[in-house]
C-alpha cells in the first residue's frame, strides 16, 4: 500500500463532497487546502479546511477567484472542513481511484 503524501496548505486535493445539504457543491472535485500548518498539526492532519474548485465562471460573483491558467475558479463562499479519510485524495490517488 502506497503512503499518502502529507497535506500542505495551498495544495489542491480531490474531495468527495457528498453528502450535501441544500445548494452546497457536490461530487468528487478538486479543492484548495486552506488549513494553516498550525491547524493541520493540531488535528494530526485528520481535519482539513478546503475550498471547492469549479470550471464554471460566474460573471459578477466577486468572491470567486480565478486560479491556474484561468480554467478553474475557487468557490470562496463554500469553505468546508472535511475528514482526511478515504474521501480525500491527492491528485495522484484520485487518478487511480477514477480509473477503477
Amino acid at each position: 500500500m502506497r503512503r499518502r503524501p502529507p497535506i500542505e496548505p495551498g495544495q489542491v486535493w480531490f474531495v468527495d463532497f457528498d453528502p450535501v445539504r441544500g445548494r452546497e457543491q457536490d461530487k468528487d472535485r478538486p479543492a484548495l487546502v486552506v488549513s494553516s500548518r498550525f491547524h493541520l498539526d493540531l488535528t494530526a492532519n485528520q481535519l482539513v479546511s478546503v475550498l471547492p474548485l469549479t470550471s464554471v465562471e460566474r460573471p459578477g460573483w466577486v468572491h470567486r477567484i480565478r486560479v491556474g491558467s484561468g480554467a478553474s475558479w475557487v468557490i470562496t463562499e463554500q469553505v468546508r472542513t472535511v475528514s482526511a479519510g478515504p474521501g480525500l485524495a491527492s491528485p495522484r490517488e484520485s487518478q487511480t481511484r477514477r480509473s477503477h
